[in-house]
This record gives structure tokens, sequence and C-alpha cells, in this order.
């Protein structure tokens, strides 16, 4: 961690100095960015941090149909160690799936649900962290990086996605730009 930190002030240090060359907003919004990326990468690489998110999306997807979360064993975690129930299964690859509808449907289901329901989703679900069980349940790995939804923000994109729905393009693109914005 302390090259890590090195790195970042490095980066950070070279950010405000281009940013210098040029108008004031300009330097600020480099080192906005590094700042935020930076919290966001140590948030991540936190193991401390992942068994609290781990927790808290397996309580939250409980309810959710065809999804599992992996149990932890706090008492064995370390800083440097994540301790977590082993998960048989296989992971999601490129190669066609036999039950890809269901694959799909669960995905969808649960994603939809972190994003209007629960207003906390899992922030990386590539195939590596997707595994699929010999029951045909999807179970999610990796909780260092999560996002949260606000209910101003879910609510925001119920609207979005009602406008869409009933092609109604003028308050789409308003929900775009307005709401949402996004510019374009």
């Amino acid at each position: 961690m302390e090259a890590v930190a090195l790195d970042v002030y490095i980066m950070r240090f070279v950010a405000a100095m281009v940013g210098r060359g040029g108008p004031a907003s300009k330097m600020s919004e480099w080192t906005e960015v590094l700042d935020e990326w930076a919290a966001s990468f140590y948030e991540e690489a936190s193991f401390a941090s992942e068994l609290r998110n781990m927790d808290e999306f397996r309580s939250l997807m409980q309810g959710v149909q065809g999804i599992c979360v992996p149990g932890s064993y706090p008492a064995l975690s370390t800083s440097s160690v994540l301790v977590t129930e082993w998960i048989d299964g296989e992971k999601l690859q490129a190669e066609p799936c036999p039950r890809a509808r269901a694959v799909c449907t669960a995905l969808l289901d649960a994603y939809l649900f972190q994003l209007l329901e629960s207003g906390v989703m899992h922030a990386d679900p590539h195939p590596g962290n997707l595994l699929l069980r010999p029951d045909g349940s999807i179970c999610i790995l990796d909780f260092g990086l999560m996002s949260r939804v606000t209910p101003t923000q879910q609510l925001q994109l119920i609207d979005f996605l009602a406008h869409l729905a009933n092609d109604d393009w003028a308050l789409v693109l308003r929900d775009m730009q307005v709401e949402l914005g996004w510019e374009g």
C-alpha cells in the first residue's frame, strides 16, 4: 500500500502541475478525478470493506431468485486474507451456455433489483465474478467494487424506463439531459 500511495501522490502532483499550464478549473478537474479514483481504489483494496460489502449484499439479495452470495468467515479473515464459503460452479465464459436464458433472466432480475430497489450495486459484473452453480443459480463474487444509487436516482431511472417503454421520445430526451445528466 505504501508503493501505491506514493504512485498516487506522484500522479496527483503531476496532474496539479499539468493543470497549472491551463485554466485553474482544468487543474481541479484532473486532481478531483484522480482523488475520486484513488478513494475507490483504496476502498476496493480493503478486505475489511469487501467483507462488509459482501455481508450487506448477501442480506439484500436473499429474496432474489436464482442468485447466491457466498458466506463469510469474519473470525478467519484479516487485513491480508478474506475467507469465504467455497462455492461449486463454473465461471461464465463466452462459450454458449445451455441455460443461457435462465442465467440472463436471473442476472437481469438481480441487477434490476439492485438498481431500482436496494440501491446497492455490485459494480464489477464480469464473467470471472459470476459462477454458474450445478443447480442453475448464479453466484456473485468479489465485492471490492460497489456502487450506491440514491432513492432520487432510482425514481429518475424508473421515469426514464417508463417513458422509453411508452415511446415518449420527448420525455426520454428530457430524462437523459435533465434528470440523468447525460449530454449530447
